[in-house]
């Protein structure tokens, strides 16, 4: 098995002499698994190959040109960086001035865990150039200082570094692709995100869709999704009307004409949906899944991405077109509730949070009440609806189901 796996990093690294290749082309090609392609990846930078991407642009292996270009801390958008900051953590945790060999040795154990073995000689030369190249930059940059004696400390200029592996540092680069502008903390995550480009990619500025908005925690990629948005290349929906050919519920077909408002992708339910209004201007949505032919049509649109309908996507709890309604939630303030409370407030433009006495008071405008209703039902006894009344209605119905099931097991 290691034999298949060696065979197989060899002939990765020389396809990406030639190209960058994509995740999904690779384990295309390959025929093995997301898992094991990305550990190839990862043992060949171990071995000191300057892989960068991944992603939507790929991967590609940096170029001897590329590698001898004079790197720069934090600027550039470059792997070495990353190395300087083993560096750094190295000499942080010995607390004493390190020569070039100890460093180098150090250097090798991190980055292999600990068994430099694994490496092959190409591969430690590798390392060794790399390090003595970095060892003038981070002087340059104050981030070392030398001693008379010719070893190495950190100087009192660095940052205070923590230890992360490199292989932890791009699994959690990949994961924060995931999560979309709607999350609660999605300033910090983006932030998280281009820092990690920066220091391990040559994207410091990943290329997102812009054609739909999200509602919801993260992004998921769907190709269901990209199935529909390759439909929509040959359709204006920003000028004109479209005729939609849709599969009913009942399983049959319908066309009828629409003017789209907004294309919502919605990732609780993992679906994209086309909101707009029909021809007598009334609010409708329907499943982009299940579309399956659209074309122009010829009455001007005045609706797509209006404002209206921006403020009814704000206004929705997931995705519906019911009338926007005045909700108010007494919470218990206890635990982590408040904390939780805020961070769904985070992506809802109208909440409000006060308290009176010992309880919370949410209010907020909302579409959508058997949405809101199954968030509300994670708080269990710790949250009451007082308004409105069919919210209310939903939770008592809610807990009568729970109840009569409870009913049966104990019969």
């Amino acid at each position: 098995m290691a034999g298949e796996s060696d065979a197989r990093r060899k002939k990765i690294l020389k396809d990406l002499t030639e190209q960058s290749w994509t995740l999904k082309e690779l384990v295309q090609r390959y025929g093995a698994g997301e898992s094991s392609i990305k550990h190839d990846i990862i043992s060949l930078r171990k071995q000191g190959y300057q892989i960068l991407g991944g992603g939507k642009k790929g991967y590609r292996l940096l170029s001897d040109v590329e590698s001898e270009e004079e790197p720069v801390f934090f600027e550039s958008n470059r792997r070495d960086n990353l190395s300087k900051l083993t560096l750094l953590l190295i000499l942080q945790q010995e607390k004493r001035p390190l020569t070039v060999r100890e460093l180098l040795d150090r250097y090798i154990r991190n980055v292999y865990n600990g068994m430099p073995e694994d490496v092959d000689k190409t591969g430690k030369q590798l390392q060794e150039r790399l390090v003595r190249t970095l060892i003038p930059a981070m002087l340059n940059d104050k981030l070392i200082v030398e001693k008379e004696n010719g070893t190495y400390m950190i100087s009192e200029q660095a940052p205070v570094t923590l230890p992360l592996m490199a292989e932890d540092a791009y699994d959690i680069l990949d994961q924060l692709h995931y999560f979309g502008p709607a999350h609660p903390f999605a300033k910090d995550l983006r932030s998280v995100e281009e820092k990690l480009s920066i220091a391990l990619t040559d994207d410091s500025n990943p290329e997102r869709d812009n054609t739909y908005r999200m509602t919801g925690k993260k992004e998921l990629e769907d190709a269901k999704v990209q199935s529909f948005m390759e439909l929509l290349k040959d359709v204006p929906l920003r000028d004109h009307t479209v005729q939609v050919t849709y599969q009913t519920r009942d399983g049959g077909k319908k066309t009828m004409e629409m003017y789209p408002g907004l294309l919502c992708y919605v990732t609780d339910k993992n679906q994209l949906f086309l909101m707009g209004k029909d021809m007598n201007e009334k609010d409708m949505v329907l499943r982009c899944d299940r579309i399956e032919a659209m074309t122009p049509g010829e009455a001007e649109n005045r609706w797509y991405q209006s404002p209206y309908f921006q403020k009814m996507q704000e206004e929705m709890f997931s995705i519906s077109t019911e009338p926007v309604q005045h909700v108010v939630v007494e919470f218990d303030n206890m635990f982590s509730i408040r904390d939780k409370i805020g961070r769904m407030m985070q992506h809802r433009s109208h909440a409000t949070l006060r308290r009176s006495g010992d309880v919370l008071i949410y209010e907020d405008e909302i579409r959508g009440m058997e949405d809101f209703a199954k968030y509300l039902r994670q708080y269990g006894q710790s949250a009451r609806v007082r308004s409105p009344e069919n919210l209310r209605r939903i939770m008592l119905r809610s807990a009568e189901r729970t109840l009569e099931r409870y009913k049966e097991v104990n019969s």
